[in-house]
């Protein structure tokens, strides 16, 4: 994935770090541009660069060397660098259609609890999935050409489903039928 170890537990840091500063300055222009000085400080001794910090409303913005996060209470987290876009979401309300998300098939009425999607790496939760809703959806994507240099393995409580396409797109299923769970990973390895 794009995002570095170390620059995720810093993301992790930083994102509390300004939830706090928003929760401490948010009010009037004068405290918000204080709270953002203080916050930018705390970041560039977390971090160890430089940071510039914009905070607008409930969407916090920080940018360093390596790229620019976004954390917005209603789209989530937005991770800009090198590499391309990542975006982590929880709670989403509609099927992903861009990224690496649209190369899956899409599941009609999906509960997603977590979504993570970048251009060549996806990974999606989605939950209430019933035995047959799994049955109907891993027929999909056999369908869809993700059956080459595949893997299918059953145990007591977990189904997996790994296939290829000739693009090069690697597409895992894993379902839990006790938890009622589908985890869904997608990595496009094309060039």
């Amino acid at each position: 994935m794009y995002i570095s170890k170390k620059l995720l537990s810093k993301k992790i840091c930083i994102v509390l770090v300004v939830l706090l500063g928003v929760l401490l300055f948010s009010g009037c222009n004068i405290k918000e541009k204080i709270g953002e000085k203080i916050v930018e400080g705390v970041f560039e001794k977390a971090v160890g660069d430089e940071v510039d910090l914009d905070i607008d409303g409930d969407e916090v913005t920080y940018k360093t060397e390596e790229g620019e996060m976004t954390f917005d209470s209603e789209n989530g987290i937005t991770f800009e660098g090198e590499e391309g876009k990542t975006v982590i979401y929880t709670d989403v309300s509609e099927w992903p259609e861009d990224m690496a998300a649209s190369y899956l098939p899409k599941i009609k009425d999906a509960e997603i609890s977590y979504l993570l999607n970048s251009d060549k790496y996806c990974m999606i939760t989605v939950d209430n999935i019933d035995n047959e809703k799994y049955a109907n959806y891993l027929e999909k994507v056999k369908d869809k050409g993700y059956s080459k240099d595949k893997f299918e393995s059953t145990a007591d409580d977990l189904n997996m489903y790994s296939g290829s396409s000739e693009e090069g797109v690697v597409v895992t299923l894993y379902y839990v039928p006790s938890s009622k769970s589908l985890q869904l990973t997608v990595e496009v390895k094309t060039e």
